[in-house]
């Protein structure tokens, strides 16, 4: 990193005169070598002058010299961006960190070109990473980004930026989005309650039907390396999850003994994971174990112990299969339900195209096995998902479509077994709206479109639901 592209480009006024020619003959003359002249005598430099020197005092490898300089413009002007530059790539490369990210920071403090504040957040990045502390350099990697004046910077800051957070112990995720939804409890779309087109068990609940309003959700994830080596690497994962529901005024007047926290849920887990590379066609095999607690309504519902293994392999560069395997068991339910241990298989392929657009297709298989016969159920699913590589105009654009068939071959209404069981068939698209030049330090807001409906032999679970949701996505 050096101070030439962080120079100020402002108009110069009326030259300031510094009276440190004695300075400047004492420590520039005998650093240069004999094909660099020395400056020419003078009992006043410019402003200009004496960013020459220091800019010729760095490139002869002398920042001893070019920080005298741009200590002689501090005491000039305090708010010197440029002098502040110069001390923080003097400081850096003496193995002041400390002291080089106090001088960026303040370069990018006064800085008053969006170049300036872009080159002194990459100085303040790489003086965090120097003592490791890379979450607080991926944030000024952001503000970096945030201020890069150009398109090839703006890509380079991502590398690094990338870099950053392949080096760092910790990494963790946020995201949140709020979704105005017109079924947001998952209640019935008829208040008649129908088996295999016979209405037997009457009307609904008010409760027990679709009400609309607005679901707020906020998440994180975050992960700590405990180990790696050229072929493994070994992390702490943690993930939460807070659902907040609010009824629109429709859903009180229709269900006006319904409360809102009563259809809140919180998620919340802790466990280890292990990735290990094969070699060939970039093989990597992982293995999951995690552990958390489910709460809805405010009051704790059950327990979650989780595992799974995958592997993934490039059949060749446009195309990636993926096999995993997982299984959940869902214990100590508060209601005293029986505990549910379900088993998933599921394949998956990602496809690039030639104009780099991705398809992606993903088929699977899940058991749920259980004591409580209302539990037990078979469920197969595909989905479809399509990434365009490039933006159309200001908006980037993905979409995905899936289907589920799901089989409960036990299920009862009170005393009655449903003949041939309860099956549900669900179908959901989706379309994401991502405006990725409206991007703040990194993060572009998204706009997703999602329709939902189940069709079941047991009216109570035909449900439909149109959903937008606004939310935040990172572009790197």
């Amino acid at each position: 990193m050096t101070a030439r592209s962080a120079i100020s480009s402002r108009p110069e006024p009326v030259l300031r005169r510094l009276a440190i020619a004695g300075l400047c003959l004492g420590l520039i003359g005998p650093a240069w070598s004999d094909t660099t002249p020395a400056p020419v005598p003078s009992a006043e430099l410019s402003l200009a002058e004496v960013r020459s020197l220091i800019l010729r005092a760095l490139d002869a490898g002398r920042p001893d010299i070019a920080g005298e300089l741009a200590l002689s413009l501090l005491r000039a002007d305090p708010e010197d961006p440029f002098a502040h530059m110069v001390m923080s790539t003097v400081l850096m490369r003496a193995g002041n960190h400390v002291e080089a990210r106090r001088a960026a920071k303040l370069a990018y403090r006064h800085a008053e070109t969006p170049r300036q504040k872009h080159e002194a957040a990459r100085v303040v990045a790489a003086a965090e990473a120097r003592d490791e502390r890379f979450v607080l350099g991926q944030l000024w990697m952001r503000r970096a980004l945030q201020a890069a004046p150009s398109e090839p910077t703006r890509d380079r800051t991502k590398r690094e930026y990338r870099a950053l957070r392949s080096a760092a112990k910790l990494k963790f995720q946020l995201s949140g989005q709020i979704v105005p939804s017109s079924n947001v409890n998952n209640g019935a779309a008829d208040r008649i309650n129908v088996v295999e087109g016979i209405p037997v068990v009457g009307i609904l609940p008010a409760t027990s039907q679709a009400l609309s309003g607005t679901i707020a959700e906020v998440g994180g994830s975050f992960t700590y390396r405990l180990h790696r080596d050229e072929t493994s690497e070994t992390r702490l994962t943690g993930i939460g999850q807070v659902r907040r529901v609010a009824f629109s005024d429709e859903a009180r007047k229709k269900a006006p003994q319904a409360e809102e926290a009563d259809y809140g849920s919180t998620f919340a887990a802790l466990g280890l994971a292990h990735h290990r590379s094969l070699g060939g066609a970039g093989g990597l095999a992982s293995a999951r174990l995690s552990f958390g607690q489910v709460w809805n309504g405010g009051e704790r519902s059950y327990d979650l112990a989780s595992g799974g293994l995958s592997y993934g392999f490039d059949l060749d560069p446009t195309l990636r299969l993926t096999a995993s395997l997982d299984y959940q068991l869902r214990h100590n339910d508060a209601a005293g339900i029986a505990d549910v241990r379900t088993t998933g298989l599921r394949f998956s392929a990602i496809h690039r195209l030639a104009n780099n657009d991705s398809l992606a297709l993903s088929l699977g298989s899940t058991m749920a096995e259980s004591e409580n016969g209302q539990a037990r159920a078979e469920t197969r699913s595909a989905k479809l998902s399509y990434h365009r590589a490039e933006p159309i105009g200001p908006v980037s654009l993905s979409a995905s479509f899936g289907v589920s068939e799901t089989t409960y071959p036990d299920y009862r209404l009170l005393f009655w077994a449903v003949p041939g069981g309860r099956e549900d068939s669900r179908r959901t698209a989706e379309v994401t709206f991502s405006f990725d030049q409206l991007d703040y330090l990194g993060f572009s807001p998204t706009l997703t479109v999602t329709s939902e409906q189940t069709h079941s032999n047991v009216s109570r679970f035909e449900t439909e639901e149109l959903s937008v949701s606004l939310g935040l996505r990172s572009v790197f």
